[in-house]
């Protein structure tokens, strides 16, 4: 009998001590489908599903940095003592770039954080100043001297639920379709890809579609 990927994101920050602040409303969705690992390649997805899942994610950060703006806004503006300040250290940079350093551990390096299980992930960046900028801060909070407006990078936009939903959907037919040319393989047969399909949901035990999960979510 086909199982429930049971696919709840929400994104957030963790300071030092562990105490997580939201960040956006859970994107929620099950998917009906008996395969039981999403690490697993399949075509259009070379590294599984979780990787095309971070890619997005990745993705969005750069196009925050670009617009800059997240889906709550645009970036509030630099004070103009600071942007006096950085202009003169960095040169003409945008909002939340300096050195370079916070933004690369969404991509890489040793603040990224990329971890995948067969039916969920972790991804973010253990940087303390997208932390800081994440959730911002008040003069004297948490030993800050100054205040912080939010500027929350990997904040998804309000579509990427229904993109994501779509991709898991692709993704297990890819892999309905790999198990029936299989099977068609070996049997010495061709198939077409609507044929290959229907042959691997027979082989696997069950059709597949994706469905609202309401609050009944599970937290990956």
């Amino acid at each position: 009998m086909p199982g429930f990927l049971k696919f709840a994101m929400n994104v957030y920050t963790v300071d030092a001590d562990g105490k997580r602040y939201p960040g956006t409303k859970p994107i929620l969705f099950r998917l009906k489908t008996p395969i039981e690992d999403f690490r697993e390649a399949a075509p259009g997805f070379p590294q599984g599903y979780w990787w095309n899942v971070q890619t997005r994610l990745s993705t969005n950060v750069m196009r925050e940095i670009s617009n800059q703006a997240t889906p709550i806004g645009p970036f509030a503006p630099l004070s103009d003592d600071y942007a006096k300040r950085k202009l003169k250290k960095y040169g003409e940079q945008p909002i939340l770039i300096a050195t370079g350093e916070m933004l690369e551990g969404f991509f890489g390096g040793s603040d990224h954080v990329f971890e995948e299980r067969p039916m969920g992930m972790k991804w973010g960046n253990r940087n303390p100043l997208a932390g800081y900028h994440f959730r911002g801060h008040l003069a004297g909070e948490g030993g800050a001297r100054s205040t912080l407006p939010r500027r929350p990078l990997g904040m998804p936009p309000d579509d990427f639920g229904g993109t994501l939903q779509s991709d898991a959907v692709r993704y297990v037919g890819a892999r309905y379709r790999i198990v029936g040319f299989r099977v068609g393989k070996e049997a010495g047969i061709g198939l077409t890809r609507v044929q290959a399909s229907q042959v691997g949901r027979m082989v696997l035990g069950g059709g597949y579609g994706a469905v609202p999960l309401g609050q009944a979510a599970m937290p990956l």
